[in-house]
């Protein structure tokens, strides 16, 4: 599974709404990209299999929260209201009221789903998370819930919503970049047993900010002074190469690693990070520029999906990057994409009727199937 993070501290810095995703993310309370513009949307009439179930949610939840770890295994929590920001806004506004939730697991892609207790009923904010067998739940002001056997009990590991607990961070992923006022500098962590501890070698990456993992190789990037920087480790972090990234057309504000199995890119996104950014791929053991001719202006988000294939979220709706060019993805969803644990892709719908696409296969070689969940 591809897994990239940002800073341990710009995770914790501020709780957020989280948006209709299917994976893992910030903390968040904006979704972090416009959506797809009406005309890429897909048609819920192409013929594509359809998977329905009717789910004991009450028809007046608006807003809902999808988590697939992958395409066996999913969760949706539902709540009646949107939250916008916990205690008292300027003037005296009252806090949001809070409101009651519905959790629910499929673990056979969507065909059946079932209700699972909520350790908190209700919460001004529900917020999830999930990776493997663990479900990690903050409700809104009242804390932090954590699960290691999918959602079927919780503990209570903090009362608190911030900092986010151990719990949190392990569900982000195996290893984490921390840059926290009490480490300078920034320092790559391995997160095991619930404990984070800094790697006894780090990489000599300028502006160290992000890590991706996959099978058993390290990617750590950093940008300093708009130029881009980055390092390897084929050991799971026990040794690091420098690897020099032929300079862009301009200014960086980030660098974005990209790691799935045999595919190592860097995303490389301008400090407009909405416009079309510039991709290098791993051959052998040097960065090469990867073209996409074709591609929009605009660019959202840049997934790495296998056989040598980028997925980009875009201004033109979904489309993908392959041997240099740009062309828009033959596959029915658009929306916010995540590749799963067993390379899988989940893709969740941001317009109505609330709508999942799971697509099984390799780069673009996809089956997919559309999951509607009916509510009362």
């Amino acid at each position: 599974m591809r897994v990239r993070f940002r800073s341990a501290a710009a995770l914790a810095a501020v709780l957020l709404l989280a948006p209709a995703g299917c994976g893992i993310g910030d903390v968040r309370r904006t979704p972090a990209r416009p959506s797809a513009p009406a005309s890429a949307r897909p048609s819920l009439d192409e013929p594509w299999p359809v998977r329905t179930a009717r789910v004991p949610v009450p028809a007046d939840y608006p807003s809902w929260t999808v988590r697939f770890t992958d395409a066996e295994t999913g969760y949706v929590l539902f709540s009646r209201c949107y939250a916008t920001s916990l205690g008292a806004e300027p003037g005296g506004t009252p806090p949001p009221p809070e409101c009651p939730g519905v959790l629910l697991r499929t673990l056979d892609g969507g065909r059946h789903w079932t209700s699972l207790p909520l350790p908190r009923a209700t919460a001004a904010n529900f917020q999830l998370f999930a990776r493997d067998d663990r479900l990690v739940l903050v409700a809104e002001p009242h804390g932090w819930y954590a699960s290691t056997d999918r959602g079927s009990t919780f503990s209570h590991p903090s009362a608190r919503t911030d900092p986010p607990p151990a719990a949190y961070f392990m569900v982000q992923g195996r290893f984490q970049v921390c840059c926290d006022r009490d480490r300078r500098p920034p320092a790559v962590l391995e997160w095991a047993a619930d404990r984070a501890r800094p790697l006894a070698r780090q990489p000599d990456v300028p502006g160290l900010a992000e890590v991706a993992y996959a099978n058993g190789r390290l990617v750590a990037t950093g940008v300093r002074d708009g130029r881009p920087y980055a390092a390897i480790s084929p050991d799971d972090g026990r040794t690091w190469r420098s690897t020099p990234v032929p300079a862009p057309g301009g200014r960086l504000g980030r660098l974005e690693p990209q790691v799935d199995g045999g595919d190592a890119w860097l995303v490389g996104w301008p400090a407009d990070n909405r416009q079309f950014p510039t991709l290098w791929r791993l051959v052998g053991d040097a960065w090469r520029p990867e073209s996409a001719a074709g591609h929009p202006d605009l660019a959202y988000a840049v997934t790495a999906i296998g056989d040598g294939v980028l997925a980009v979220q875009g201004s033109a709706g979904a489309g993908v990057v392959v041997a240099g060019r740009y062309r828009r993805a033959a596959w029915p969803a658009v929306g916010d994409l995540t590749l799963l644990a067993d390379g899988a892709l989940c893709v969740v719908t941001e317009a109505y009727p609330r709508t999942i696409w799971l697509g099984r296969g390799a780069g673009v070689d996809r089956r997919w199937v559309r999951l509607e969940l009916v509510t009362e």
